[in-house]
């Protein structure tokens, strides 16, 4: 039986490589790039005879770099982007990868393109990567609604070689945000007599806003000012003249812009407006006399599958030739109430330098809203900033904020107090169920003569705090109500 002995090396004497083979081949493995390599085989049998074979040599080519990353997913500069079910994916190749060279991933995240980070695993040799992972911190719950994030992928081949792709960015979908077609072209149809736009909803829950592409058109002599009008129906057929029932209505303030500007239809503040999933629904937008254009969709095949665009004749609703769809976006969520503190006495507590109150909630998910119990004792009147912490309330302010909104300043309220909503749902902080928050406010200064209300200590998972400064925790509890929602998929 004949047995190889394997030398290879850069230069003499050959050092051993693999001895005792049974098999006229061997892998050496990787080699240096753009190196000249000797070898030898050494052939013996099993009487101890051996027979050396010549020296031959060879040189390893140079390294490619390897090509650029490409193909993101999300898409560069997308938007809508699903805040708990958004994988990044792309695509990457090298140059060498035929003859055994293979290619390793750095996933770079941030809000900041100026300070990317790496967040995945050392030596990734997958193409895709969850960006609610990161290498040092445990797994998020989810992305923030709204935010616009940015990501590059650095791939690294077996010699070290590197090539950074460029930065690619995405923009998270805001908060319950459910059907939408924001491809808009231009101009179309006028308020004046009604337009609207036929949907799908695609879960059960309630209608909060409808957000519209809309512009004001100026005339020689213009109207008066006037509201635009939008109403959410309920239709029996995708066909609106088959027959619809009005679920509610709100109104868009007047306004005089001459180009397109994404407008707020509120629907938090009249009746609920339930929706349910895959029922079809009209959104109507009408005018008497000022005239406003919605914006249309941007060709003539229809971007938003599950409806179109409408128009009245003064006889009939009809579609647009070709098939055209509005821009709007649809959103909703629940709002689940969770901690309070019930409202019995007319005492309160002047803001001063600051007040808190901690909590604990009991749902895990978004927080939508706190309504909190304020009086206003003179006429000065001043926003209130209120802010959600983890933990009890920080000295610094400045830092550790999960979420900030304001409340605009109301009048004197002439020794009652009135329920004020501080309304988180454009960014909600995601709050983990049985852990203690703060809710702070604050106002502008001195000359306020704000307070909250507050009782004896009656809340269990929490207490008020005053800041004197510095914080001091007291035995009382302020009177609040907070409003929780699971977060999207």
């Amino acid at each position: 039986m004949i047995k190889y002995d394997v030398y290879l090396g850069t230069s003499s004497p050959l050092p051993e490589a693999k001895i005792g083979l049974t098999a006229t081949y061997y892998n050496p493995g990787i080699l240096i790039e753009n190196q000249d390599y000797y070898w030898q085989i050494v052939a013996h049998d099993n009487h101890g005879t051996l027979k050396n074979g010549p020296v031959w040599h060879f040189k390893t080519r140079a390294n490619t770099d390897p090509n650029s990353p490409s193909d993101p997913n999300p898409i560069n500069e997308s938007t809508d982007a699903k805040v708990n079910k958004t994988i990044m994916s792309w695509n990457c190749s090298d140059p060498d990868e035929g003859i055994g060279d293979k290619l390793t991933y750095e996933v770079l995240f941030a809000k900041n393109p100026a300070s990317l980070y790496m967040i995945s695993s050392d030596n990734w040799e997958n193409k895709y990567w969850n960006p609610k992972e990161n290498r040092s911190t445990p797994i998020l719950p989810r992305l923030d609604y709204n935010t616009t994030y940015y990501w590059k992928i650095k791939a690294t081949d077996i010699y070290s070689d590197s090539t950074d792709g460029p930065i690619w960015n995405f923009r998270t979908a805001g908060k319950g945000l459910d059907q939408y077609a924001t491809y808009g072209a231009g101009d179309y149809l006028s308020t004046v007599g009604g337009i609207g736009q036929t949907i799908v909803a695609g879960k059960t829950e309630d209608l909060s806003k409808i957000n519209l592409s809309l512009k004001s058109m100026f005339t020689p002599s213009p109207p008066p000012p006037e509201n635009i009008t939008v109403e959410i129906y309920q239709c029996i057929t995708h066909n609106p003249n088959d027959g619809m029932f009005n679920l509610g209505k709100t109104k868009i303030p007047d306004f005089t812009l001459g180009y397109y500007v994404w407008k707020k239809a509120d629907f938090t503040s009249s009746k609920k407006v339930h929706l349910f999933k895959n029922r079809t629904y009209f959104i109507k937008l009408y005018t008497s006399q000022k005239n406003y254009l919605w914006q249309y969709s941007s060709s003539d095949t229809s971007p938003y599958q599950n409806g179109s665009a409408w128009f009245y004749n003064g006889l009939k609703w009809n579609t647009t030739s070709p098939p055209r769809d509005f821009t709007f976006a649809t959103y909703l969520w629940s709002f689940i109430h969770d901690q309070f503190c019930s409202d019995t006495l007319s005492i309160g507590q002047n803001i001063g330098n600051g007040l808190a109150q901690t909590f604990k909630p009991s749902i895990q998910g978004d927080l939508m809203r706190v309504n909190l119990s304020l009086e206003n004792k003179n006429d000065v009147i001043q926003d209130i900033t209120v802010r959600i912490y983890s933990g009890t309330p920080p000295e610094d302010l400045s830092k550790g904020t999960l979420a900030t909104t304001t409340i605009k300043g109301f009048p004197n309220t002439a020794g009652k107090f009135v329920w004020k909503q501080a309304n988180f749902t454009d960014k909600p902080p995601y709050l983990y169920r049985g852990q203690t928050y703060s809710i702070v406010i604050s106002s502008g200064g001195g000359l306020s003569e704000y307070t909250w209300k507050i009782r004896p200590n009656s809340y269990l998972d929490g207490n008020a705090w005053i800041y004197d400064p510095p914080w001091d925790s007291t035995s009382n509890d302020f009177i609040f109500s907070t409003y929780m929602d699971y977060i999207d998929n």
